[in-house]
């Protein structure tokens, strides 16, 4: 007995897409005429006779060849099926054969394959003639033909300079018989299709000339040129948040992402997006298993671990995780009040021991001819300075939402130690927690500073992800970018450059092809 379904959770499920694979190009094909039109004809129910036997009638299309007829019978007691093969022809059969498709200025055989099954010998006549962008060399013939002669006649095709679909025509008459055809031959260039694309900022007030000089680089007729216009960066938002809805694992980190967008997406949200919307009561009940799960992971002086309580601690994850419940506490859902008290306990006591904790780096780390840092011992001495700086900036930035942050321990870090910062979010953070409490100098500051900052401490072209990528705190060009921007989005900041990290976000974005969670919530963000 199969009872394995019973374990399954019943859920309305979507259909699994394939993330990967080598058949992109076949994208590139999909204009080209099909040759083949697979067809089942059915005839639906028929009554028998009383010799159990009945006349069906179909609709054949144009076709020579096999024909394969099934049957199954049923009676109140009783039932059976069978299946047989018959021959289907026409008295004057002809059939072209040519290539899917050949490239402007080829040359390529056509072949005409012509049987007489008329039953009498045939004087057949055959007339080939294409347009467009194909000439067709020797266009007409006459053969005569036995009864159940069989011959192939072969044209020559030449491409012209030119791009598209040439029309075929034939023409293939004997006697009173008479037979026409249409096909297609595609005409494309060997090369590789290209997508091209530039994007433009345009200032208040600018304009710009799209030149239709842009397309001479191309087969006349084979491109097509697009303008968009938009004030937010080509960013597919739909799809980032379907994949953290349906992330899979369940760390401290994942199992917060995915619940994130719960917090925002309302109905209006989820139809200006194009996502099926979830009802609140299904919202709340899904951020309660988070919160569950989460305080799962929660240690006893109220920091988080990784998997379980009893992993090491986690100093950027546990302010992420508290900026989560605070986020869903202003949304209107409830959020265990314990919970969120312990959390931000914690914060308090990691944020006020951060200035200890802090480390001063290299100033001027060895680098190879490429600007590469030749010593990794370098590297990790910037990524660790970073790194509890991140950390302790963002704890100030989640006490600074409660009014909670102490001045003091924000200043030291503003004046001693924000030059660790190896990305533009830690200094935002910073930023907005000297708003929060009060210190509008320093907050301008720091904000200035973060507006000017790049990402990480090697060249772009010799990143990878130990020694480039990885700070430490979860985030990548992509996270930090996006997330900055949502930040100062949210607060309503201002500054003059903070339009420029959404359009960096644009081009980092196209060099990727995989988002971790973090990146994923954070474009989200910034674009919702």
């Amino acid at each position: 007995l199969d009872l394995y379904g019973r374990l399954i959770e019943k859920m309305d499920g979507n259909v699994a897409q394939q993330r990967f694979g080598g058949d992109a190009g076949k994208r590139d094909t999909q204009s080209m005429p099909r040759k083949v039109l697979l067809v089942d004809l059915f005839s639906g129910p028929v009554a028998l006779d009383a010799k159990g036997e009945a006349s069906i009638s179909l609709n054949l299309p144009d076709f020579n060849g096999t024909l394969r007829l099934m049957a199954v019978v049923s009676s109140a007691d009783s039932y059976g099926a069978t299946q047989a093969d018959t021959v289907v022809a026409a008295p004057l059969v002809a059939e072209l054969s040519m290539p899917r498709f050949i490239a402007p200025g080829d040359k390529a055989t056509i072949a005409l394959d012509v049987t007489n099954l008329s039953g009498a010998p045939q004087e057949v006549k055959v007339a080939l003639s294409a347009s467009g962008p194909v000439r067709i060399t020797g266009e007409a013939a006459s053969v005569k033909m036995a009864d159940k002669q069989r011959q192939i006649l072969r044209f020559q095709a030449e491409a012209l300079d030119a791009y598209g679909l040439a029309p075929i025509q034939l023409t293939v008459s004997a006697g009173p018989l008479q037979i026409k055809r249409e096909a297609a031959l595609q005409v494309q260039p060997v090369t590789p299709l290209t997508r091209e694309s530039r994007r433009i900022r345009l200032e208040p007030g600018a304009t710009q000339v799209v030149d239709k000089a842009l397309l001479d680089a191309y087969w006349a007729g084979s491109a097509t040129l697009a303008l968009s216009v938009s004030n937010t960066p080509p960013i597919d938002i739909k799809e980032q948040v379907k994949g953290l809805l349906m992330y899979p694992y369940g760390c401290l980190e994942q199992t917060t992402s995915s619940a994130y967008p719960l917090v925002f997406i309302d109905d209006e949200a989820a139809k200006r997006w194009g996502l099926t919307p979830v009802p609140r009561e299904e919202r709340a009940k899904r951020l309660e298993s988070a919160f569950a799960r989460l305080a799962g992971m929660q240690q006893a002086r109220g920091g988080y671990g990784l998997w379980a309580a009893s992993n090491p601690y986690e100093g950027w994850l546990s302010a992420y995780v508290t900026g989560f419940l605070q986020d869903a506490r202003d949304a209107g859902f409830a959020v265990p009040e314990a919970q969120l008290k312990k959390s931000l306990d914690n914060l308090t006591e990691q944020f006020q021991r951060s200035p200890g904790q802090q480390t001063t780096p290299p100033k001027e780390p060895r680098r190879n001819d490429k600007g590469a840092i030749a010593d990794y011992r370098d590297a990790e001495l910037l990524r660790i300075a970073h790194q509890r700086f991140a950390e302790a900036a963002h704890a100030g930035y989640i006490l600074g939402r409660e009014q909670k942050a102490p001045l003091a321990t924000l200043r030291t870090l503003h004046d001693q130690y924000r030059a660790n910062a190896l990305s533009p979010l830690p200094l935002v953070h910073l930023s907005l927690a000297l708003k929060a409490m009060g210190d509008e100098a320093r907050a301008k500051v720091a904000l200035d500073d973060a507006m000017q900052r790049g990402y990480g401490y090697q060249p772009v072209d010799a990143n990878n992800y130990w020694w480039g990528e990885w700070l430490g705190d979860y985030g990548s060009r992509v996270r930090d970018k996006a997330l900055a921007y949502a930040l100062l989005l949210r607060h309503k900041v201002q500054h003059d450059k903070r339009e420029n990290l959404l359009f960096d976000l644009s081009d980092d974005f196209s060099r990727r092809n995989y988002y971790s969670t973090q990146e994923r919530l954070a474009l989200f963000l910034a674009v919702q």
